[in-house]
């Protein structure tokens, strides 16, 4: 039996001829203050407003998915353009939450420390669990 005082789940995605379809490139949904755009992050970085907090959510180096690198060891220059552009973007509120192998980690770790402006008196965590680092960041955020 249905708990009738928990309200339905909004859906997200708008339903297209009674079904949900996968989003178009450049298309964004909103709902409250958060927004998902669907595309190239490097795409959208120079008009979404500074960042509270970064959530890098891969690639791995581990060939997991569509798109995920090989190896680890070409983790860096993948990441290195990106994690540019979220120095230039980056104010001193913002933290970064990077996800990943301990050995995707160790092979951008010296991406990140080359804009060390980014990490200096910027909070930053490497995670491998997500229990703990979903909470957290919602945490942080729901704190702001």
């Amino acid at each position: 039996m249905a708990d009738s005082t928990v309200p339905a789940q909004v859906p997200l995605f708008p339903r297209r001829q009674g079904r949900p379809q996968a989003p178009a490139p450049g298309e964004c949904f909103s709902r409250g203050k958060a927004s998902l755009h669907f595309g190239r992050a490097e795409d959208f970085y120079a008009a979404w407003p500074a960042p509270i907090c970064l959530i890098s959510d891969g690639p791995y180096g581990v060939d997991g998915f569509p798109g995920d690198r090989r190896t680890a060891e070409s983790l860096a220059d993948w990441y290195e353009p990106h994690v540019r552009a979220w120095s230039t973007r980056s104010t001193p509120a913002t933290t970064l939450w990077f996800w990943n192998t301990e050995i995707g980690w160790a092979n951008v770790h010296p991406v990140l420390a080359e804009y060390g402006s980014f990490l200096s008196g910027r909070e930053y965590y490497a995670a491998e669990t997500v229990p703990e680092f979903y909470v957290a960041a919602a945490e942080r955020l729901a704190a702001t």
